[in-house]
């Protein structure tokens, strides 16, 4: 029961669209839009022994007796977070009381890890106190959702920079974020850590700083001298992005006290739309020597660069001469993204991604008699040879490495093109072979599949490069009334891919017992669904994770349930109670040092969903009263 949805009729739960929470000593606001309704701010206050919630807008109140403002507060966030199930546009924490702001950030984090899925959430704003918090809200948001970031860093001894914020490690899964912060100065180390994830990377699309002061000197020696200088916009910066050629990082000093570091292409006077129009006007109409021009390998390299990969295949088509010569250059598509999905055994999807951000490119093959339709024009030749044969076409030339690798292998069980049933087995080989280059195997980052069955996934595996992958992501169709085994045995963890990958996420599959948590701990992050944990089991993770060094976060669901408590108890020994804890019969924490002297290990079993999740903290995460037993040095 969520009791802010009582004081104001809010008939969209689970479509928030914009969530701020405003923290003070003695009270919380916080304010809600959904859909079509206006926006609402619900007060949460201490009236002696109860908690008063108060609707500013309609001036609905609710009286909960005997319970503390702040423990009612988070049981309505907890369920707020849970149940959203669409985009959130903007969320927001401001606050003013650390100690209330952590336990406000302890129930964030809990009730996002309760989640089936990570929260999508467009931009989001924070003032906080450590790396730990910021870490851990980014692990918990879906990386293809988030577009901004603004933080306001308070005075704490864990933020000594804003280059500590900019390196941390869970950015790496994020693509194209605006981020935004305040800070008192930017000295060089600062400056010249943002100059170089931006020309290296590109997590950041965009990086703003609000300052107090800054040294001018100190940017003419990292950044250049200004390139531009105009009484709107403040004076520019521009440098060349190496190894593109049109990629340039711009700094940009306005008056208010702000700098702008943002990495944009460099587009010439003309617009591109022009530049194409005139290409296909020329390869159409134009003979004799001026075809030769656009049969120049040199020009025709330089002129595709500025065209994407649609505009190059359409390019292709215009004439012989001018194909052979696409063909020699070889341009790399630098597709990001596939995906691959079937529909009723005669219909598939394709969407391609691309590293330069242009529209997907989506196709739809359906099967008709004769051939097949592509994107509605007749192809007078099957589904299964075209959809391959187009894959390979436009994959022919790729070398940079795939993001993501998207395939619903649970659907493909058959094509029924060419006359014939093609095999799902058939389909694997054959777009395997398709799309790994000749020499070498598949570099894709993250692979997200929707399989029938561990064979599935064994066969997708070996086609990909198992130094490149970082990510494997098994999903199913089947309802989560039937969930099929994964049995994890040698044919997993002898493969390469497996053991260099760094997360796994199978929450569709069951992990039969007994559960061998030895070919699981290589990883940094674990989302798994096994079919029993023992007491044995959680206290032997716990030995093994306390010593590893890149352990980040393990949350193991299980069917059912061999965990005694006083077996447990005796195993970890007693758990951390926090005084008024209404859970604390459902919830069990406990918190071991790590040989870190600055990292923990937080264990928090969660009785009634039978989810158990171990995670690496920073000592500023965990309560004041926690005692580890030993004496500092």
């Amino acid at each position: 029961m969520i009791h802010a949805f009582q004081v104001f009729n809010c008939e969209q739960q689970g479509k928030i669209d914009f969530l701020s929470i405003s923290i003070q000593e003695n009270s919380i606001v916080i304010t809600l839009e959904s859909g079509d309704y206006p926006q609402v701010n619900i007060e949460y206050s201490q009236v002696e022994r109860c908690c008063l919630i108060k609707c500013k807008e309609t001036g609905n109140e609710k009286l909960v007796e005997n319970m503390d403002f702040l423990t009612v507060f988070c049981d309505d966030l907890s369920g707020i977070l849970i149940e959203q199930n669409a985009m959130m546009y903007v969320f927001e924490i401001h606050l003013n009381v650390q100690s209330i702001g952590s336990q406000v950030f302890a129930c964030l984090e809990m009730s996002l890890n309760l989640r089936n899925q990570k929260i999508q959430i467009r931009e989001f704003t924070l003032d906080f106190y450590s790396l730990e918090q910021i870490n851990s809200l980014l692990a918990l948001i879906d990386p293809e959702s988030l577009a901004g970031v603004s933080l306001k860093l308070q005075p704490s001894r864990f933020v000594k920079s804003l280059d500590e914020i900019i390196l941390l490690e869970q950015w790496k899964e994020f693509k194209n974020v605006q981020f935004s912060s305040t800070t008192n100065t930017l000295p060089r180390n600062e400056l010249i850590v943002i100059k170089k994830t931006l020309l290296t990377s590109q997590v950041f699309k965009l990086i703003g700083i609000y300052y107090e002061e800054i040294d001018i000197s100190l940017l003419d020696e990292i950044f250049g001298h200004p390139t531009q200088l105009t009484n709107q916009y403040g004076t520019i910066r521009a440098i060349r992005v190496p190894d593109t050629k049109r990629d340039v990082l711009t700094v940009t000093v306005y008056p208010n006290n702000c700098i702008v570091f943002a990495r944009e292409k460099c587009r010439p006077e003309f617009k591109s739309e022009q530049l194409r129009k005139k290409m296909f006007e020329l390869a159409l109409n134009c003979e004799g020597p001026f075809l030769k021009v656009l049969m120049n390998p040199l020009i025709m390299n330089n002129l595709s660069s500025y065209l994407g990969f649609v505009d190059i295949q359409a390019l292709r088509k215009t004439s012989s001469g001018i194909r052979k010569c696409i063909d020699y250059i070889k341009p790399d598509p630098e597709i990001s993204k596939l995906m691959i999905k079937s529909k009723n055994f005669v219909r598939v999807d394709v969407q391609m991604s691309f590293q330069d951000k242009a529209s997907p490119l989506y196709i739809q093959y359906e099967e008709v008699d004769p051939g097949c339709l592509v994107n509605e024009k007749l192809v007078k030749q099957g589904i299964f040879l075209t959809l391959l044969n187009d894959i390979e076409a436009n994959f022919r030339h790729q070398e940079a490495p795939l993001e993501e690798l998207n395939l619903d292998l649970y659907s493909m069980r058959y094509f029924h093109g060419d006359g014939r049933s093609q095999p799902k087995d058939h389909f694997l080989d054959k777009i395997g072979d398709f799309l790994k280059p000749k020499t070498r195997l598949l570099r894709v980052k993250k692979l997200n599949v929707i399989a029938d069955g561990e064979d599935d996934l064994l066969k997708t595996m070996k086609w990909l490069e198992p130094m490149a992958l970082e990510t494997i992501e098994v999903h199913s169709l089947v309802s989560d009334s039937w969930k099929e085994k994964i049995v994890v045995d040698h044919k997993f963890y002898e493969l390469n891919q497996w053991i260099y990958a760094k997360e796994l996420v199978m929450k569709d599959f069951v992990v039969p017992v007994p559960f061998k948590f030895q070919y699981f701990i290589h990883f940094v992050k674990l989302d798994v669904l096994v079919e029993n944990v023992s007491s044995g089991d959680v206290y032997e993770l716990k030995e093994e994770l306390l010593y590893s060094p890149s352990f980040i976060k393990f949350k193991i669901e299980f069917q059912t349930c061999s965990i005694d408590n006083d077996d447990l108890f005796n195993l970890l020994g007693p758990s951390y109670n926090m005084e008024n804890d209404r859970l604390a019969s459902k919830r069990k924490t406990w918190y071991f040092q790590m040989p870190e002297r600055d990292r923990v290990l937080h264990i928090v079993y969660h009785v009634d969903q039978k989810i158990i999740i171990f995670k690496k903290v920073g000592l500023e995460e965990i309560p004041e009263d926690v005692f580890f037993g030993f004496e500092e040095e």
